[in-house]
């Protein structure tokens, strides 16, 4: 099946990603018998977002920590920063909601990626990461 459409987008919120940091990328494989015995319903994930700003230098920064946990070890972290940065004509005004949705929805994808490239020869490789619902994180940030 393939889909073919062509939609012209509007700038919504007018950011570019200013630069990307891997601050850690640790995975510990699995033993011969730890793989044979693997039940993904047993893995733990868990992410930790954190946002910072620089509201002179118009700079938000969305830093993710993101872990597999099975058997009560951890046994990948991901922990990527991505800088956002805000273009003059948007007003910035912070804590800005629909911005850090948008903006968490990107670094969960970008750390993605990062997992998917770090784990290429790895028993990992296989390892469904949940889908993210950036609203629910916010929100929950906000409270």
């Amino acid at each position: 099946m393939s889909i073919k459409m062509e939609k012209k987008l509007t700038r919504g919120h007018p950011f570019r990603i200013a630069d990307i940091t891997i601050n850690k990328f640790s995975l510990i494989e699995l033993d011969d018998e730890g793989k044979a015995k693997f039940d993904q319903k047993s893995l733990v994930f868990r992410t930790q977002p954190l946002i910072g700003s620089d509201e002179e230098n118009r700079i938000v920064r969305v830093q993710l920590i993101i872990k597999y946990a099975y058997q009560e070890r951890d046994h990948l972290v991901c922990d990527i920063s991505v800088f956002f940065e805000i273009h003059q004509s948007y007003e910035l005004v912070l804590p800005d909601k629909k911005l850090f949705i948008n903006m968490l929805a990107l670094a969960h994808s970008i750390s993605r990626g990062v997992i998917f490239s770090m784990t290429s020869n790895s028993f990992f490789r296989q390892i469904h990461m949940p889908v993210i619902t950036p609203e629910e994180i916010i929100d929950d940030m906000f409270q």
